[in-house]
């Protein structure tokens, strides 16, 4: 894997996502997943929402129409043009953007009812640190709900999973397992009160890496790495080729609500 200290993953993450704004704003907007989330958190219709990672806005957009007011925040400038486009088609019009990093939020203590965030974390340099950040900027009493995908809990299976990802992706840092969730979470003051952690082959290797504009020679070396997987990897990812001799691996997701204490 290649340097995954802060600057040069969060530099390749602006550009990664920058050069694919519109595609995430037409693929990434799952309607069922997004009012889950909304579910989870189920908001009175006053609360003040911060959306960390926001990308294109598709779940600060969700939460629009049950809350006072979103903030929308990203990294990325050409992922918070893209909010608009997203605010017109859900017919919404309180969500205002902010361009933050989700490792030094720009606001006060305390300023928001709810904190979420989706299909971000994996690309945060400092996972705990965001943690930290969604939880100061939340108030006493209010909730921080994360999902992402979710990595296993060996460390070995964790980094070849990992590898596999940042092939794909070249922004891509960690897949964090259930228990790093678990441990940023109280470490930052927030009781988690609901888990949902869920797992399912991927539909499509081809279609996967099409997402992400993997290149040719990436492609490659994931194939052989799935298709070598070892047998101790196998304990704890389902990978391999299916009865059909398709090459698979199995991903996971996990959705997870802390209150602040």
């Amino acid at each position: 894997m290649e340097d995954t200290s802060a600057a040069p993953r969060q530099l390749a993450s602006i550009d990664y996502f920058g050069k694919r704004a519109g595609r995430y704003r037409e693929s990434h907007g799952n309607l069922e997943a997004l009012e889950q989330l909304v579910r989870m958190a189920a908001p009175r219709g006053d609360e003040v929402v911060l959306d960390v990672g926001t990308g294109p806005g598709h779940l600060a957009c969700a939460f629009a129409p049950h809350v006072g007011r979103v903030v929308a925040s990203d990294v990325t400038m050409l992922m918070l043009r893209e909010i608009p486009v997203v605010m017109r088609d859900r017919d919404v019009a309180n969500v205002w953007r902010v361009a933050a990093d989700a490792q030094a939020l720009p606001f006060v203590d305390e300023q928001f009812d709810i904190v979420t965030s989706r299909l971000a974390a994996a690309h945060f340099p400092d996972h705990p640190g965001a943690v930290r950040e969604m939880a100061r900027v939340c108030r006493t009493g209010g909730i921080v709900l994360v999902a992402d995908s979710m990595g296993p809990e060996d460390p070995e299976a964790r980094a070849y999973v990992d590898d596999l990802e940042w092939l794909r992706d070249s922004s891509h840092g960690s897949n964090h397992s259930f228990n790093e969730w678990n441990d940023a979470y109280r470490a930052a003051g927030l009781e988690v009160s609901e888990v949902y952690v869920t797992s399912g082959r991927l539909s499509s290797m081809e279609n996967w890496m099409d997402r992400a504009d993997t290149p040719p020679e990436n492609r490659e070396r994931i194939y052989d790495l799935i298709e070598n997987a070892p047998e101790t990897l196998k304990r704890h990812v389902d990978i391999g080729r299916d009865g059909d001799g398709r090459l698979f691996f199995t991903t996971s997701q996990i959705r997870i609500l802390g209150r602040k204490r």
